[in-house]
C-alpha cells in the first residue's frame, strides 16, 4: 500500500505539478553606431549615412546598411552606376553593396543602374552581401582609413566618388539601449537595474493556472520596482521559475495540489 501510494505520488507530481517557468515583456540590448557624411561635387549633392547595430552584443543578430541621398544639381537625367557601389575597408578591401532587401537573391547578379531625373532627389539604402561576421568585424561607421565608393554616369561620361573620413558631419553612438521586442514602449530605452520578487504558492486542488500565477508574480514583482525606482518604469524580461516545495507532500503527497517556490526576475527600463 505505502508502495502504491508513492507510485501515486510521484505520478501525481509529473502529471498535475505544473511550476511557472518562461521569460516574457522581451526587450533587446542595442549598440549602435551611425555617422551622416555629406558630399557634392558640380553635378550632385548627396547625404549618406551608415548604421552598424548590434543586439545583445551577439554578432549573429548585428545588422549594417548604407542609406544615399543623391539630388541631381543638373538639368540633365543621370545614373547611379550601382555595381559600384561598395565600402573600401582600410586594408582595400572591398565589402560589396546591393540595393533593398533581396541582398541573398540578387548577389550574384549585376545591379541595374538608379536612374535621376533632372533636378530631383533620389533615396535608396544598400545592404552588404559579405558574410555578418565579416561585416561587423571589418565595418567602421566613423570611416577611419576607410571609405564608401560610388559612381554616376553623366553625358556618357562615368564619375567615380571617394566620401571619406573628411566629408562626416555628425557620428551618433548608443550602448546599452533597450528595446522592447514588439516595438511598444519605445521611450523607455535605459536600463535602470534588476529586481527580484519571491512567493510561496499554494495551489491547492490545482484551481490555480500557472498563468494566473504568473500574472501574481509579475504584479508583485512591478511593485517592487516602482519602490525602488519610482512609478515612471517599465519592466522587462520578466524571467520565471518555479520549483516543487516539500510542503506538497501535505497535500496527499501532491494528489490534492502542490505548493512551488516562485521567483520573479525582471530588468528595470526607464526613459
Amino acid at each position: 500500500m505505502k508502495k502504491l501510494l508513492f507510485v501515486l505520488s510521484i505520478a501525481a507530481i509529473c502529471l498535475f505539478t505544473s511550476c511557472v517557468t518562461g521569460v516574457d515583456s522581451l526587450a533587446i540590448s542595442i549598440d549602435a553606431t551611425q555617422s551622416n557624411l555629406l558630399f557634392e561635387d558640380e553635378n550632385i549633392a548627396t547625404s549618406i549615412t551608415i548604421i552598424k547595430s548590434k543586439e545583445n552584443g551577439n554578432v549573429q543578430y548585428s545588422s549594417s546598411s548604407v542609406t544615399m541621398q543623391i539630388k541631381n544639381k543638373t538639368n540633365k537625367g543621370l545614373s547611379l552606376i550601382t555595381d559600384y557601389t561598395t565600402y573600401m575597408t582600410s586594408n582595400g578591401e572591398l565589402l560589396k553593396l546591393v540595393p533593398g532587401e533581396t541582398v541573398k537573391i540578387t548577389a550574384t547578379l549585376s545591379q541595374p543602374p538608379i536612374a535621376i531625373p533632372a533636378n530631383s532627389t533620389i533615396s535608396k539604402t544598400f545592404y552588404f552581401i559579405d558574410d555578418i561576421k565579416v561585416v561587423d568585424a571589418l565595418l567602421d561607421p566613423e570611416l577611419q582609413n576607410s571609405s564608401i565608393v560610388f559612381g554616376y554616369k553623366l553625358d556618357n561620361h562615368e564619375t567615380i566618388c571617394n566620401v571619406s573620413n573628411e566629408h562626416i558631419n555628425h557620428i551618433g553612438k548608443v550602448d546599452g539601449m533597450y528595446q522592447m521586442r514588439d516595438g511598444s514602449h519605445p521611450a523607455y530605452s535605459k536600463y535602470l537595474g534588476q529586481v527580484t520578487a519571491k512567493k510561496k504558492n499554494w495551489n491547492i486542488l490545482f484551481l490555480s493556472s500557472e498563468e494566473a500565477r504568473k500574472q501574481a508574480l509579475y504584479n508583485q514583482v512591478l511593485e517592487v520596482a516602482k519602490k525602488q525606482f519610482g512609478n515612471d518604469i517599465i519592466i522587462a524580461n520578466v524571467r520565471y521559475n518555479g520549483s516543487w516545495n516539500p510542503l506538497s507532500i501535505l497535500l496527499y503527497f501532491s494528489m490534492l495540489g502542490f505548493v512551488e517556490n516562485a521567483t520573479v526576475t525582471a530588468d528595470v527600463l526607464g526613459k
